[in-house]
């Protein structure tokens, strides 16, 4: 949300911020859960790893 209303310096790509509406809007609730589970083990991990 920040991003979008330019609150925030970080700039995403068009061809990601593109994707969020298919992913909320046209995925069954079952396959959002999986995306976003598998978004926040990315993130973890690369959080984990910055800091060992």
């Amino acid at each position: 949300m920040d991003y979008l209303v330019d609150s925030t310096d970080i700039l995403l790509k068009k061809s990601i911020v593109n994707k969020i509406p298919d992913i909320l809007k046209k995925l069954k609730e079952s396959y959002k859960q999986h995306v976003f589970a598998l978004l926040d083990t990315f993130i973890k991990q690369t959080k984990l790893q910055s800091i060992m």
